[in-house]
């Protein structure tokens, strides 16, 4: 039994499709299957019931996945810290779409005159790791669009807050208006992030399926990035949002960006709770220069 088994596990019980799985992990589905099978022989029980139809977990999986997600993710955490620890002081912070946006280079300097010892690492985020990235300590702390999707997580202040646009393909009806009512969506297609990694809030928030009166939209294609989304809606495989702030770096002939009546979204940093360190501590520092 080795971590990456467990991870491979892990990945199986939260998106409960080998395919999607083995995505998510950068492996060939032979390779997933195979963790799984010699995990189960080392375990001597079923994990995960599978047909040609669905995936489920098992009540011996349930138990085991409990057990074993937060410390695997604790273990996870201890490694990339040990290989950090010999060298120069380094902080990973991660974003995702434009991050800081205008302010990118300006915090970048600031940052270096501020601590010029400590090397700066930025690690771009997507929709399937920009929390559970924190949690596993892949990254210090993050540039996150709230609200909080996952537990075990701390938000800081409220540093942005940024208006929505609806992303549509050019051919759409609605396409050409100036803006959009959300109740005229209903019926739509609306793209869907993770919910196993981003969670249901998080996902509700920015992929909603009910319109404030309770017309339905429909679940549409799983993306994990933003490209994948414009793709998909280039495609005119669905609908999806975006902050306006972010769709001026996504330019795109097929794509049509067009104000809608939604709240602002706020972005925040965000760290693992009860793990606030020096290197975040240096990360607030900055950014409290700006957005204050």
């Amino acid at each position: 039994m080795n971590i990456r088994s467990l991870e491979v596990f892990i990945a199986l019980s939260e998106e409960l499709h080998f395919r999607r799985a083995a995505e998510r992990l950068g492996m060939s589905q032979s390779l997933v299957s195979d963790h799984l099978r010699k995990l189960e022989a080392d375990l001597g029980c079923t994990l995960l019931d599978r047909n040609s139809r669905r995936v489920a977990l098992t009540e011996n999986g349930e138990e085991f996945r409990r057990k074993i997600q937060i410390p695997l993710a604790q273990i996870k955490k201890s490694i990339i810290e040990m290989r950090f620890s010999a060298k120069k002081e380094s902080i990973r912070l991660g974003f995702m779409g434009g991050g800081f946006y205008g302010l990118h280079q300006l915090f970048v300097n600031k940052f270096n005159e501020k601590y010029p010892g400590v090397s700066l690492e930025f690690v771009e985020l997507h929709y399937d790791n920009q929390f559970t990235s924190i949690l596993s300590g892949a990254v210090d702390v993050s540039l996150c669009r709230l609200p909080i999707g996952m537990p075990g997580l701390q938000a800081g202040q409220v540093l942005m807050r940024d208006s929505r646009v609806i992303c549509l393909n050019a051919n759409h009806p609605l396409a050409d208006r100036e803006l959009i009512d959300f109740e005229e969506l209903a019926g739509e297609t609306m793209l869907q992030a993770p919910v196993g990694v981003s969670g249901k809030e998080w996902v509700d928030f920015h992929f909603p399926l009910l319109t404030p009166s309770g017309q339905q939209l429909f679940p549409g294609r799983t993306i994990k990035t933003v490209r994948e989304g414009l793709s998909a809606v280039a495609s005119d495989f669905g609908i999806f949002f975006m902050t306006k702030r972010a769709s001026d770096y996504y330019s795109n002939p097929n794509i049509k960006y067009v104000d809608i009546n939604l709240p602002l979204v706020g972005s925040a940093l965000v760290w693992a709770e009860n793990n606030y360190n020096e290197r975040i501590e240096k990360i607030n520092n900055i950014v409290s220069e700006f957005f204050d």
